[in-house]
């Protein structure tokens, strides 16, 4: 997992940064995600730590079982 500030480019062709931070993740399947966090980067670093929780909480139960769903 990562914090990051993406960049775009404006009408003007100039590069910014967003206001926002943005986690980078892998999800229970492996799969790549970005979420926008917060403005704080202390806030967003919270914001980390959940999903990294519920991540490892999601890999270890894969949910109920075939004949259960």
């Amino acid at each position: 997992m990562s914090i990051v500030k993406r960049t775009y480019t404006d009408a003007s062709g100039k590069a910014r940064q967003h206001k926002r931070w943005s986690i980078k993740f892998r999800d229970h399947d492996d799969v790549n995600r970005r979420v926008a966090a917060f403005t704080d980067r202390a806030a967003s670093a919270e914001l980390e730590r959940h999903l990294k929780r519920l991540v490892a909480l999601r890999s270890a139960v894969k949910g109920p079982a075939a004949e259960l769903r």
